[in-house]
């Protein structure tokens, strides 16, 4: 697969987001369908880096939407009796017109980019302690430092992963008021310090909605979290 895409570079640099007519993306696919099915027994690390899809030109993004989709109900979910599945960003908008008109909540979202774990139905119920961490790290400030530990703790579980000066595995408890200082973010890069005024007046109304919107999210990843 490296070599494959060593020469599409050299065809199509990082920002075109065709191939011979087809999605970039699309070869991913079909690589990653392709390994499920030839090795389904042997253990498996895959990452896709589709992010030069849309990587300067985020009107493009639904584009994936349907290819993802198909990838993942034909192909992965199948296999998620023993596959673990990471949906990330490396960081949220940061230049367009979503960024521009977005404002503040773009700047946000630059610093808290998507991250959506899925783990197989019974780990739950076979391991409470790590996935009650897991599902309990969501109101915690997370890095990919986090990312990396918990990725040797799978390799090393039931042992403790290597300590890293930043780093925690998302299967221990990390504390809800973590600071930038101690997980190792830049505070350039630190949401915790992106402050603004709000009126008095406003500041309910606020506070209502927000209150809402936080409500419906956890409603509809309640099923998955």
């Amino acid at each position: 697969m490296r070599s494959l895409w060593e020469d599409i570079d050299k065809k199509a640099p990082f920002f075109e987001q065709c191939v011979s007519g087809r999605m970039k993306a699309l070869l991913f696919f079909q690589y990653g369908a392709s390994l499920l099915r030839i090795a389904p027994a042997h253990r498996k690390f895959v990452f896709f880096d589709i992010l030069s899809q849309t990587h300067g030109t985020p009107e493009f993004l639904n584009g994936l939407d349907l290819p993802l989709a198909h990838f993942l109900k034909e192909h992965l979910l199948p296999a998620m009796n023993d596959t673990m599945l990471w949906l990330m960003s490396d960081h949220g908008p940061k230049q367009g017109v979503i960024r521009q008109r977005a404002g503040f909540q773009a700047a946000v979202e630059f610093s808290n980019p998507l991250l959506s774990i899925v783990l197989p139905s019974w780990f739950a119920s076979d391991h409470p302690q790590l996935h009650a961490s897991l599902k309990g790290n969501q109101q915690s400030l997370t890095t990919p430092y986090d990312l990396h530990s918990t990725l040797l703790h799978l390799q090393t579980y039931p042992r403790a992963p290597p300590r890293h000066p930043y780093g925690r595995s998302l299967f221990d408890p990390l504390p809800e008021d973590r600071k930038c200082e101690a997980a190792g973010v830049p505070s350039k890069f630190c949401p915790c310090g992106m402050t603004f005024a709000v009126e008095s007046r406003r500041r309910a109304r606020y506070i209502d909605a927000m209150e809402a919107i936080m409500k419906r999210i956890r409603e509809l990843l309640e099923p998955v979290a």
